[in-house]
């Protein structure tokens, strides 16, 4: 199939979504003969005013949500999706912070004291802010970095000098 044939079946779909009058809401309707058929007007609907299914709950099933991820770079990225869910992070960024570091980061308390070294909030502080997340994981990683060089270079060092005296 040539680029040319590719790009005019765009078109053709293209000009197949017309704007519904109906509803101030719809980004268009889409025929039966699009190959976005199987799409239900309302996702088109959300998708193009940004009102997705994920977004229009109240923000304390979303802080729930985020809360439940695994790691913080899967926090990240869901905030990164959308304004709202951004504003939840930042709003949040604590009760949220508080359940998922544990699960994440294993040198937390290191990483903390990186942290408040940089000039960071102290390490007792219950407050962080979403940029302090940011650099408490890039701290952590910096930290887990340095334990494991420890451990390959000054602990085997050790047990080979107390396997030889023994």
């Amino acid at each position: 199939m040539t680029t040319a044939t590719r790009f005019s079946q765009l078109s053709f779909y293209r000009n197949r979504i017309q704007p519904d009058p109906q509803s101030h809401e719809s980004c268009g309707k889409v025929e039966a003969t699009s190959p976005w058929a199987s799409m239900t007007s309302l996702s088109l609907r959300a998708v193009g005013h940004g009102l997705d299914p994920l977004s229009r709950n109240p923000p304390e099933l979303l802080v729930k949500i985020f809360s439940l991820l695994p790691r913080l770079s899967d926090v990240f990225a869901l905030a990164a999706t959308c304004h709202r869910l951004r504003h939840v992070w930042t709003t949040s960024t604590n009760v949220i912070y508080r359940q998922v570091a544990p699960r994440c980061i294993p040198c937390e308390r290191y990483a903390r004291i990186f942290l408040a070294d940089q000039g960071g909030p102290a390490n007792e502080s219950p407050m962080l802010s979403a940029e302090d997340v940011g650099r408490l994981v890039r701290n952590s990683w910096a930290v887990e970095k340095s334990i494991s060089e420890f451990e390959r270079n000054i602990v085997c060092k050790v047990r080979s000098m107390l396997y030889l005296k023994a």
